[in-house]
């Protein structure tokens, strides 16, 4: 887990019209090959995208950084909360996960700036990646 900022639990539900179109998609993915695609963009326009992404440097915004450390401190307090007295799982590497994803979010984006709407949505993903299993 030390490497990863989130980890998600797939759980496999039975639902017959969703399974049908599952491998409705996969078999034809083998049969029909490239014809079973739709793409918007090509190889070409995909690699100059994230070539173009990995060129930007975004900062945050200080709305962005407030709601940052509001966030990490409000989860290292649901964190206490838990009577849990020997190891907190919310530590420093969660806020720099939660930095590195939002300047990600940003990326994607093709923005300079980290805006509030994507530390919300990080800060979302961080919260539903650590749910506990009983």
């Amino acid at each position: 887990m030390s490497r990863f900022d989130l980890f998600f639990v797939i759980f496999d539900e039975k639902d017959d019209q969703k399974d049908m179109l599952i491998a409705e998609h996969i078999v034809s993915m083998h049969r029909l090959r490239d014809a079973a695609l739709h793409q918007h963009f090509t190889k070409t326009d995909m690699q100059m995208y994230i070539k173009l992404c990995r060129t930007l440097k975004p900062q945050f915004t200080a709305e962005a950084a407030e709601i940052l450390k509001k966030e990490y401190k409000e989860m290292r307090k649901r964190d206490a909360a838990k009577n849990v007295k020997t190891a907190y799982r919310t530590t420093v590497r969660q806020l720099e996960s939660l930095v590195r994803l939002s300047e990600a979010m940003a990326r994607l984006h093709s923005d300079i700036l980290v805006k509030a709407s994507y530390v919300k949505e990080v800060c979302r993903l961080l919260k539903v990646s650590n749910i506990q299993l009983v």
